[in-house]
């Protein structure tokens, strides 16, 4: 991915399994500080899916809807509403450096596994130049994606179904990551709550 400086994306998507195969003793430990880092990790998750469902699973032909949608997106942008929802890895950073017990079994194999939950974190701990790069062309897409249903919904229905038909096609990968992550995210969380 271009907007991937510090390798946030690649380590948002290792962390589920590298968390979840730690040695159960330092999973327990830190089930508190590990749980507070995948909600944290889930934010942006959602504002992903949010925006591509808004647009994916809108009635083309309601122009109320259509109408409700773009003035929603617009405000969005404007208010900048996207920095309140996403992930924020100084959040990150302050469990993983307050938080996160060190922990040492003697057994190089556990041992491994902690380094390399160590090396997932820390990008995910000053990347957040990384999750805006990822998320602000999502944010303009879906608002040029309704402005142009706006444009076309009153005069053009079908042209408007084919626009959203090609959106849906366009984000259908990126869609589906997003909900395997989230469903990862998921597992990963009821573990650590039976730990905790």
């Amino acid at each position: 991915m271009d907007h991937d400086r510090y390798g946030f994306v690649e380590a948002r998507d290792k962390l589920p399994s590298a968390a979840s195969s730690l040695p159960t003793n330092y999973k327990k430990d830190n089930a508190a500080a590990l749980l507070d880092i995948s909600e944290n990790l889930k934010r942006s998750y959602h504002v992903e899916l949010k925006l591509i469902s808004l647009v994916s699973n809108l009635d083309l032909s309601d122009i109320q809807e259509v109408t409700r949608l773009t003035n929603y997106l617009r405000l969005y942008e404007q208010m900048h509403d996207l920095e309140n929802e996403r992930t924020h890895c100084h959040n990150i950073y302050r469990i993983a450096k307050d938080l996160m017990k060190r922990y040492q079994t003697g057994d190089p194999q556990d041992n491994e596994k902690i380094e390399e939950m160590d090396s997932i974190l820390k990008p995910l701990s000053i990347a957040d130049d990384d999750i805006l790069d990822n998320l602000e062309p999502l944010v303009t897409t879906t608002l040029q994606t309704v402005l142009k249903f706006e444009e076309l919904v009153g005069s053009d229905l079908a042209t408007a179904q084919q626009v959203q038909r090609e959106f849906r096609l366009k984000m259908e990968e990126r869609h589906d990551r997003v909900k395997k992550a989230l469903r990862e995210l998921n597992q990963l969380s009821n573990e650590l709550i039976d730990l905790a």
